[in-house]
């Protein structure tokens, strides 16, 4: 048994190379909770095979946050959470200094019972980013939607040409070729 619940990390600047969790407690423990947990990033490197997570435990991942207005993620994987529940988590990219051309963007990492609500919400921000996936909706504020112009280009050809990807009790595709341009859907 055990519980990571309610912690912050906030990082502004620095070099990483591993793995960081806003809360963790290991699979192997019962009723392994990670929840109410937040990770403000607003600079710093990130690199290859780097692992952000909101929280991962082995019973509930739920109700995370993690907060992007900065940084540069190289190959790096950002998880709203992980574990057997993974509900109400959210990933907010704030502003335009991150720097996610790169990066894979999940809602909630691999199987688990339950993952639902599931949210990313993009505030002023534009750009490329490697994958999104695993989301129940994606929130667009500030954004300017302009005529023959992209949002989001996501880059991954390994995956159905690039894909916003939903989760899987629901929602569209939208491809690389469907990429929100023109007029605000």
């Amino acid at each position: 048994a055990g519980s990571s619940e309610a912690n912050t990390i906030s990082i502004s600047n620095g070099t990483f190379n591993n793995y960081i969790y806003g809360g963790y407690v290991g699979n192997g423990s019962v009723n392994a909770n990670a929840n109410d947990n937040t990770v403000n990033i607003s600079g710093g490197t990130f690199n290859r095979g780097v692992m952000i997570y909101g929280g991962t435990g082995g019973n509930t991942a739920s109700n995370n946050t993690i907060n992007i207005s900065g940084g540069t993620f190289t190959d790096s994987y950002i998880y709203g959470g992980n574990g057997a529940t993974v509900d109400n988590n959210t990933i907010n990219i704030v502003g335009a200094e991150a720097n996610l051309e790169t990066a894979t963007i999940y809602g909630y990492s691999g199987g688990g019972t339950s993952h639902q609500n599931n949210l990313l919400n993009i505030d002023g921000w534009s750009g490329k980013a490697k994958s999104i996936q695993n989301f129940s909706n994606i929130n667009f504020e500030n954004t300017e939607w302009k005529e023959n112009s992209t949002v989001i280009e996501v880059n991954d050809n390994s995956r159905q040409s690039g894909c916003l990807e939903p989760e899987t009790n629901g929602g569209t595709y939208v491809t690389v070729s469907d990429m929100l341009r023109g007029d605000k859907p």
